[in-house]
């Protein structure tokens, strides 16, 4: 190569150069998010489901629509439900979701409202008479809670959590479908959770076949009608990108395939003791 046509290469070099830095520029400039996003992802029936450490159902599959729209890149990480709040509260995690809305839970990061959701005690269908309050569950000491370990659904459930570990009356499982194999093995097991979260694990388990049509949902007195959606990290994510993450969780429970999902996975009568658009 003669010196010629070495300085035309360089040449040709320095301006493809400047324009693959240009295009970088414009890329980084429109993208929506700084960075990509980490959210651990732990069953939670269909809301979201873990299979061979394949993330999807209802959460995972709108976030990955809607970040595609809004530039941004999620990475989903597979872990327990208890992990979750443990890596979300470290600052490992930029979003939990679904979280159900509470006071220790606001103090780690900012809450974006998607749905109105209530946790009801779930038990096997019985003659008994229903039970309305927490102080009936004290009261009824044949009965066993157990429940998930790192669910968390308000001060009062937590309340009760630990009156009942005072007397030996509640135990841990570290997922959905492990609470629902002990309620199918007696009536004198109970849980309180969500009734989209039981439903959804129990489809298409074999261990706990014709549990669904079994179950009873009883509304408690001190779990009211609250808040569902996702919790924005306070210690690792940049403003900006919370700013950003937010519009598209509004833009995300606004929109009318939100719901439609809902109705897809539940019939009526679990979608009814458990969910209520926001919208």
């Amino acid at each position: 190569m003669n010196e010629m046509a070495r300085k035309r290469l360089l040449c040709w070099r320095k301006i493809a150069g400047g324009i693959l830095a240009t295009f970088a520029f414009i890329a980084a400039a429109n993208a929506s998010c700084t960075r990509t996003i980490n959210i651990p992802a732990a069953a939670a029936g269909k809301a979201v489901i873990v299979h061979n450490e394949i993330v999807s159902g209802i959460y995972p599959t709108l976030l990955r629509e809607f970040a595609e729209k809004a530039e941004c890149q999620i990475e989903f990480i597979t872990v327990p439900q208890a992990r979750a709040l443990s890596m979300f509260a470290a600052g490992y995690a930029d979003l939990l979701i679904p979280a159900f809305r509470t006071p220790g839970r606001d103090q780690m990061g900012e809450f974006v409202p998607l749905i109105r959701s209530r946790a009801t005690l779930i038990t096997l269908k019985s003659d008994r008479k229903p039970i309305k309050n927490m102080q009936q569950i004290l009261k009824e000491t044949s009965l066993h809670l157990v429940v998930v370990r790192g669910f968390d659904y308000g001060v009062n459930y937590q309340r009760l959590i630990e009156q009942l570990k005072q007397v030996g009356r509640v135990s841990f499982e570290s997922d959905v479908v492990s609470v629902a194999r002990l309620i199918k093995a007696g009536h004198d097991r109970a849980t309180i959770m969500s009734p989209t979260v039981l439903y959804g694990a129990i489809q298409g388990e074999p261990r706990v076949e014709g549990l669904a049509e079994n179950l009873s949902f009883d509304p408690l007195e001190e779990l009211p009608w609250g808040e569902s959606g996702a919790y924005l990290a306070q210690l690792s994510l940049k403003q900006n990108d919370r700013d950003e993450l937010r519009n598209m969780l509004t833009q995300m429970a606004k929109s009318p395939a939100f719901w439609k999902a809902y109705q897809h996975y539940f019939p009526p009568k679990v979608l009814n003791a458990s969910n209520q658009p926001l919208y």
